[in-house]
């Protein structure tokens, strides 16, 4: 079945990822969130894909079973990219390194695979549970790169978001204590 469930597949990589980012996050929050924004057909099929996840050792062991599942559909839609990047996230439980190798392995559309799987992991592992010279290699070639837009360097960025969301967590606080000394009078 094809459908298009873009939005949803949009909002439960965005909801994953907060949750991944909560102090005390695991691979299985992570992933019952993104499948709590999917309607009932999308939510299926990605738990369908995840169950070739749930007792296999490695990518290998899934790829096949996936290759069926998807054969003869279009090579990349939404559904078959989550279903694919939250399988290999939790077949590495949320390492990131494992989680983009096996998805660039599995097969199809391994490089947004692998942009999901990966995410979802530097959001709950942080930037050091990345291997040094990927980090490396990537922050040397967006600072060389001439076509590059942004020139900040991973961590530069990742100091920001850190740096923003303290101000707005600061911005609530100073809200919540406003709009409680107005109850209180």
């Amino acid at each position: 079945m094809v459908y298009n469930t873009a939005l949803e597949n949009s909002a439960a990589i965005a909801a994953a990822t907060a949750e991944a980012m909560r102090p005390n996050a695991t691979v299985d929050s992570i992933i019952a969130t993104a499948l709590a924004q999917l309607p009932a057909p999308a939510r299926r099929e990605v738990e369908t894909v995840l169950g070739f996840a749930r007792n296999a050792k490695d990518w290998r062991e899934i790829r096949q079973p996936y290759a069926k599942f998807y054969e003869g559909r279009p090579i990349s839609n939404a559904i078959d990219v989550l279903a694919g990047g939250l399988a290999c996230f939790k077949l590495a439980n949320g390492q990131p390194r494992e989680a983009v190798l096996y998805a660039t392995n599995l097969g199809r559309d391994t490089d947004c695979k692998a942009y999901v799987a990966g995410g979802l992991a530097g959001a709950l592992r942080g930037i050091q549970a990345w291997p040094k010279e990927w980090v490396d290699l990537v922050e040397k070639a967006v600072g060389g790169d001439p076509d590059t837009v942004d020139k900040h360097t991973a961590r530069q960025v990742a100091e920001g978001l850190y740096q923003a969301s303290l101000n707005e967590l600061r911005k609530v606080k100073s809200q919540t204590a406003e709009l409680e000394s107005l109850l209180a009078k």
